[in-house]
């Protein structure tokens, strides 16, 4: 199942029209987190192909074909989530961010709420000591899963807009303050980028 749904998502990929912006964000802030909503998870993934990306999937059943699918895709997964080996994923993810590996999440995590940033990223910030940039992308014409992050799949030539926001740098010391602060950037950036593609191509916002 991972196999074909990345062949069927990659053949789709070369039908879209991609714009970006802001991409002179990320790749000047050097070693960092990539942080991007769940829902945009295979548009994440088509965007980094090839580009030996370090993740975080859960350690579900849906994480492991989760990974299977990343995989295809160049994506090296480390296992865990808020509720299950997180600490272990969290320890796995800063070592690797310490070894000068590039690094993304999905801050709204396994399990929701949609579009509400999870502490973890900026625990993982300040721990690694690495800027997070956070990135959007958006299909004008899109098939919606009925989950809870209503997954977004491109549909076949259509366009797709990705933007990167400025680099959100952790503070030099650890605490719960700390961590929310990066937490509530992370989760202000991506949304207030997430509006503004989705108005730029007329896309109704979906609950």
């Amino acid at each position: 199942l991972p196999s074909a749904a990345a062949g069927v998502l990659k053949l789709i990929w070369r039908t879209t029209a991609v714009e970006t912006r802001g991409i002179e964000r990320w790749r000047e802030a050097g070693a960092c987190i990539l942080a991007f909503w769940h829902e945009a998870g295979s548009l994440f993934a088509c965007y980094h192909n090839g580009q030996d990306l370090h993740t975080l999937t859960s350690s579900s059943f849906d994480g492991e074909l989760a990974a299977r699918l990343f995989g295809r895709f160049g994506f090296k997964s480390l296992r865990g989530s808020s509720s299950r080996g997180g600490l272990k994923a969290l320890h796995q993810l800063t070592s690797a961010a310490r070894a000068g590996l590039s690094l993304t999440l999905n801050v709204d995590g396994s399990r929701g709420p949609r579009r509400v940033a999870k502490p973890g990223i900026g625990i993982l910030a300040i721990r690694a000591g690495i800027p997070i940039v956070p990135q959007a992308l958006v299909a004008r014409r899109a098939w919606r899963l009925n989950t809870w992050d209503r997954h977004a799949i491109a549909k076949p030539f259509t366009r797709i807009c990705c933007a990167f926001g400025e680099p959100i740098k952790p503070p030099a010391s650890f605490s719960r303050e700390a961590v929310e602060y990066l937490r509530q950037s992370v989760e202000t950036s991506l949304n207030t980028m997430h509006a503004s593609l989705e108005a730029e191509l007329g896309v109704r916002p979906v609950n």
